[in-house]
């Protein structure tokens, strides 16, 4: 028995690898704790927030919250001692990092503090000169009131010409008379006077320029030495919740209300906290958390102006290196890497013709190029030791690393015979890898188009790799240099020649080939790298540091020194098929409708009011009924493009999609006009990628052109044009597609250029500034007097040449006004003319990361199958909800009606509906009214409005029946699929 125990113990084990590999080999969470200055609300949203959705845990920690106890709790102490290992503490933290105590600033989650001076609106305190004499109740002492007592300072008052109180932090003091002025905070005790219907006045700091961080999350310098990862992925975590908790405030403030609310807030006061503590997290040029030295440097020259004794000790230890902006962080090596530093001569290769990335200035004998300059950065910042050997073979240049007679090639792609020899850092750059072909060719779509014919391809260049690897079905001539390649483009010895897009450009235009032309690109990108000897490690990590420590601006300034970007013509899809007459005429009778509600605008109010409505109603109705049947041309449209058509007939059923999205933008400007007109147009304000919107517009509009001649079409940044901004993308994306498809409508022949600059308007305040000059039929006088009229072009003869609906150029004026900017135009009859446009400059708060390019359904991948009830009453739209959701591996249950959708959900569980709005027998809303008042967890599906209601008023209408989300017809994937992961609040379709 005993020689057989080994092989029953064995079985015995065995399950519990089988069904519980999670708990046998799982790392342990690590236990942190962290102490909080004040009683549980929103100010600590992230916190709770991050331990409730799994980021802390998700980070390997489990994290305890260690309650405040007012008059006895010193967080700096519980921090110090150990009790806990992280804090949030005021400003004030910067006098105990000056009396030596271990103090490090790990991130500030308010960039303003949100300390205020309150008083009563009907006392005689009007201004901080009022405060004289009176009584005022100041919480805590003077360094965590610090913005209280620099405004009094500031307006000339000290201590002896106020009574102070201690504080009761009961506003009805203050109501009561018990007090005259009491501290407060913006997001609480306001909303307590409102509640209690008193008025208020407040004196706030921030508006005469005494900015103080708040809510300082902090750690020891032991901490940050000994647990360094510990440390970033506990911040890293907390930011996350913090985020996550300023993007859905509703749903923190009842987390808050069940879970940490000690204090016994309402849902509403929570909901208001939230709000105003979020205007104070984001603040312009800031990222979240971000603690800049000079601002901390400014707040400590506040306090020594105070009277407050502080040492001269520097502020450059005070904060984290990783929460400084990226401009002010410092690059960190390690001691190896110092040591390395000091004790190596690098000798770094480049060859002499591969522009724009690396070659020799034939002027001056110098290296250049982007990658020299990438380079540069590196050995400026590291302080290395180098000297350059120039290569004009890159198999030899290859060759000299491989041999290790040089240490680095600064300008490489990565490929799997390289990897053998060399080691590579991070991209520090990517690019399209394109194809060059005659000007006579039409665009290449689809990489099927190169089968049969000749592809030229430098020899052993990464793209030749890149291509083999991907396409290896392909008829490759290889070639020894860019030149030859097209060279042999050109005189027709090749179809075409693949490279790196900047170097197509570049060579294109310094050989002269005027013949060619950029025709597509290959769907393949090129990461430059910098490829390092295998046996220099440390060099690797040297140059990863300083690439990611490069502000993106750095960055976007040496591309844009060698880069400018020309684009030149794709497939003309401007053959639009008939449209349907019956649409047609609704389109022309909207027209006249809003002509006649123009000149009626006179009316009596009441009449007015009436219009108004029915004006809604009908656009509703209309809206509705024309974007269905659209929903359907397009959905079908698209579902032929998914098939194996011939190119001649893939060209025709792009047309016929051309034609609708045509006639769509009709519509759309009809109903931008009626919300303009009726002020209900907001603009809303978010971080975006400006230089990709309008490269992506250019494409767009470029491919849709009236005229089927050859246009050159230039796009030009100026060098301090900033890659991202703070705007609203939808209205600049409006106004550009209006602009620069009237430039490419109305120019026959020779150029359209669009130019891009950082400007100044007549205040001094930066703008940015965006002008599209064309060579086309131009403009009299009388016509650029009313152009940005509504209903107006240039003169009837041109309403009949080209269609439109004569409201682009009016909705553009709107749309800058709204934007706080500026329109104009300088033209000249049969020259030309030149639109441009200004809107204000205000810099991102958020890095923003670079996204695909036209990303399809192939894009897109789902992590689980989901059970959808899709109520639609319309028979084709059932039919392309159901195949677009099935691709992903969904199944769909149709209702014809929200009655059957209310029965379906009754008798079936689903993960999520789609429900479209106008439906008989029950529509949308009162079908998504009786599911929210369902028992059970059914009550609270997810559900998303699919509707081709685009009014406002419709929209706002879904969402206050209880829906959680809104898509119009015609669908757009990617809004589809993005809304579906908001509303199941997972990541249920990932971007691949």
């Amino acid at each position: 028995m005993l020689k057989f125990r080994p092989v029953i113990m064995a079985f015995l084990i065995l399950p519990l690898f089988l069904f519980r590999p999670i708990e046998l080999f799982a790392q342990p969470l690590e236990k942190v704790a962290i102490q909080f200055h004040w009683l549980e609300q929103f100010e600590f949203a992230g916190f709770y927030i991050a331990k409730e959705k799994g980021f802390y845990s998700d980070a390997g920690l489990e994290v305890t919250f260690l309650p405040h106890e007012i008059g006895k709790t010193d967080v700096v102490t519980a921090v110090e001692s150990d009790r806990a290992q992280y804090g949030v503490n005021y400003s004030s933290l910067i006098k105990d990092y000056h009396k030596q105590r271990s103090v490090v600033a790990l991130a500030a989650i308010l960039q303003d503090s949100p300390m205020v001076l309150m008083s009563r609106d009907d006392a005689d305190i009007k201004s901080a000169a009022d405060l004289k004499g009176k009584r005022i109740m100041i919480g805590g002492d003077a360094l965590n009131a610090a913005p209280i007592n620099a405004f009094m300072f500031r307006n000339g008052l000290v201590n002896d010409d106020f009574i102070k109180q201690i504080h009761s932090h009961d506003v009805n003091d203050l109501i009561e008379g018990k007090t005259d002025a009491i501290t407060a905070y913006i997001s609480n005790e306001p909303y307590k006077m409102q509640e209690l219907e008193q008025g208020y006045r407040i004196f706030d700091p921030k508006k005469i320029g005494l900015s103080f961080y708040e809510n300082i999350l902090f750690t020891t310098r032991h901490e940050v030495q000994n647990h360094p990862d510990r440390t970033k992925a506990f911040v890293d975590a907390s930011l996350k919740g913090w985020a996550y908790a300023f993007e859905n405030i509703e749903e923190t403030a009842r987390i808050l209300r069940q879970k940490y609310n000690e204090q016994g807030k309402s849902y509403q006061h929570l909901v208001y906290e939230g709000y105003e503590l979020k205007k104070l997290a984001y603040k312009k040029g800031a990222n979240l958390g971000e603690l800049s030295i000079e601002k901390l440097k400014k707040i400590d020259d506040a306090y020594r102006l105070m009277g407050i004794e502080l040492s001269q000790k520097s502020m450059d230890e005070f904060i984290w290196n990783e929460a400084r902006p990226i401009k002010e962080r410092r690059v960190q090596f390690t001691s190896e890497e110092e040591m390395f530093i000091q004790n190596r001569l690098i000798k770094a290769a480049t060859t002499t013709n591969w522009a724009p990335f690396a070659f020799v200035d034939h002027e001056n004998g110098n290296a250049a190029g982007i990658g020299y300059d990438f380079w540069d950065e590196v050995v400026k910042t590291a302080g290395l030791n180098t000297q350059l050997t120039t290569f004009d073979s890159f198999l030899v240049e290859l060759n000299s690393l491989k041999d290790k007679t040089q240490d680095v090639i600064y300008s490489s792609g990565i490929t799997e015979d390289r990897k053998r020899y060399s080691l590579f850092t991070e991209p520090y750059v990517r690019f399209p890898i394109s194809i060059a072909t005659s000007k006579e060719e039409n665009f290449i779509q689809d990489m099927e188009q190169l089968k049969g014919k000749k592809i030229a391809v430098g020899q052993n260049f990464t793209a030749h790799k890149m291509m083999l690897s991907a396409y290896p079905d392909l008829k490759y001539v290889l070639v020894s240099t860019i030149q030859d390649g097209l060279q042999m483009v050109s005189k027709g010895g090749a179809y075409a020649y693949v490279d790196i897009m900047p170097t197509l450009s570049h060579s294109i235009n310094q050989f002269g080939f005027t013949n060619l032309k950029i025709s597509g690109n290959t769907g393949l990108m090129f990461d430059m790298r910098m490829m390092i000897r295998d046996d220099y490690p440390e060099l690797v990590s040297i140059a990863n540091k300083v690439i990611l420590n490069l502000h993106p601006d750095k960055k976007q300034a040496i591309i844009n020194k060698w880069i400018n970007v020309q684009y030149q013509q794709k497939l003309d899809l401007t053959r639009y098929w008939p449209h349907a007459t019956a649409i047609l005429v609704v389109v022309l009778l909207l027209l006249l409708w809003m002509q006649r509600s123009k000149r009626s605008a006179e009316a009596a109010r009441m009449a007015a009011e009436a219009a108004s409505r029915a004006k809604s109603e009908f656009l509703a109705s209309m809206s509705h009924e024309i974007r269905t049947p659209m929903a359907g041309v397009i959905g079908f449209a698209n579902m032929l493009l998914d098939d194996d058509l011939p190119q001649e007939s893939k060209e025709k059923v792009l047309s016929i999609k051309s034609s609708t999205n045509a006639l769509l933008r009709i519509l759309n400007d009809i109903l931008d006009m009626s919300k303009l007109e009726a002020g209900k147009m907001e603009i809303e304000y978010i971080d975006f990628q400006l230089r990709k919107l309008i490269l992506e517009v250019i494409s767009q509009t470029e491919g849709a052109r009236y005229s089927k001649t050859p246009i050159q079409l230039n796009v030009n940044f100026s060098d301090d044009f900033p890659s991202s901004v703070n705007s609203d993308p939808t209205r600049i994306r409006q106004i550009l597609i209006n602009l620069v498809g009237n430039a490419l409508k109305f120019t026959h022949h020779g150029r359209v250029n669009i130019n891009c600059e950082l400007n100044y308007d007549g205040n001094g305040e930066r703008v940015i500034k965006v002008s599209i000059k064309d060579t086309g039929i131009g403009l009299s006088k009388e016509s650029i007097d009313n152009i940005f009229s509504n209903f107006t072009q240039a003169d009837s003869s041109i309403s009949r040449k080209y269609e439109g609906s004569g409201l682009g150029l009016a909705i553009c004026r709107r749309l800058v006004d709204l934007l706080k900017g500026d329109i104009g135009v300088e033209s000249k009859k049969d020259v030309g003319s030149e639109f441009w446009f200004t809107f204000p400059y205000i810099e991102t708060t958020t890095d923003l990361m670079d996204d695909k390019e036209n990303p399809t359904d192939t894009d897109y991948k789902a992590l689980r199958p989901l059970k959808i009830l899709v109520a639609e009453d319309n028979r084709v739209n059932q039919l392309i909800i159901s195949s677009i959701m099935e691709k992903f591996g969904h199944t769909v249950t149709i209702a014809e009606d929200g009655e059957k959708a209310v029965s379906a959900l009754e008798n079936s569980d689903f993960d999520l509906i789609l429900m479209d709005v106008r439906m008989p027998e029950m529509d949308g809303f009162d079908a998504t009214r009786i599911i929210r008042q369902m028992n059970g967890e059914k009550s609270a599906i997810p559900i998303i409005a699919v509707t081709a209601d685009a009014v406002t008023d419709n929209v706002t209408s879904c969402f206050e029946a209880g829906m959680n989300g809104y898509v119009s017809k015609p669908i757009e994937l990617m809004k589809l699929l993005t809304t579906i992961n908001e509303v199941m609040g997972e990541e249920i379709h990932l971007s691949l």
